[in-house]
């Protein structure tokens, strides 16, 4: 069937379940899981991974000491959110970015 390309970028809980999936199967090799994805290509599969899907993911609040981390982390590599994400385990660039821009940022 065909796909409505402007809803390629909208996501299912199925075809999130099946990304869990294809994961597992083929690891980060996006261009092998998006071949079963139809509607998908490997770079929204694998910014899906990173952003939503990843089980390693911090869906918690953030607490006090990540704050205070997100907070040294700034001051030592400014808005560079992907470097500061490997440095907050289970925080992705995205959650960084935005825990700094509505709670922490002082300007």
């Amino acid at each position: 069937p065909m796909v409505d390309s402007k809803n390629s970028s909208v996501w299912s809980v199925e075809e999130d379940a099946e990304l869990a999936r294809l994961q597992e199967e083929h690891g980060n090799r996006w261009a092998l899981v998006a071949a079963e994805l139809p509607g998908k290509s490997g770079q929204q599969c694998a910014q899906r991974w990173r952003h939503k899907v990843n089980p390693s993911i911090k869906k918690e609040k953030w607490t006090a000491d990540e704050d205070t981390q997100l907070g040294v982390l700034y001051d030592a590599h400014g808005q560079r959110w992907a470097e500061i994400a490997r440095h907050l385990e289970g925080r992705t660039d995205q959650q960084c970015m935005g825990r700094w821009r509505r709670h922490l940022d002082p300007s």
